[in-house]
């Protein structure tokens, strides 16, 4: 994609260069986690209006959209032939797939008004953890 293009093809390595500046990344990071916050949210609505019993589709619908890439490195490797069945993301969960798997309960349980709070403060407050 672009990013891609931008890291390797920008002259003087200026793209390279502004990502190691700590504050312009520290902003990346944080668009990233606000992203990674709403496909959770739009994930866990979407499986909860097709599913509105099913508690464990809509949290892993909501977790799969938060951290797919982690779980597609598992089909990666076989298609590539390194499997490493003792590295998969269920059995050894990143961090990020914790906190997904928190997030989606989250918002499973604002569908359910368990949470007395409006809906974009639960937002928030999934984006600031």
């Amino acid at each position: 994609t672009i990013v891609w293009y931008l890291i390797n093809y920008s002259p003087f390595d200026i793209a390279y260069k502004l990502y190691s500046v700590f504050s312009i990344r520290l902003v990346i990071c944080a668009i990233k986690e606000v992203q990674r916050a709403k496909k959770i949210s739009l994930g866990v609505s979407h499986a909860f209006h097709e599913y509105p019993h099913s508690v464990v589709t809509c949290v892993l619908v909501g977790l799969l959209k938060g951290t797919g890439y982690l779980e597609m490195k598992i089909f990666a490797r076989l298609v590539r032939g390194v499997w490493l069945p003792a590295s998969t993301e269920f059995l050894q969960p990143s961090f990020t797939t914790k906190i997904s798997l928190l997030s989606a309960i989250a918002f499973f349980c604002d569908l359910l008004d368990m949470i007395p709070l409006p809906r974009h403060q639960v937002f928030l407050t999934v984006v600031g953890v």
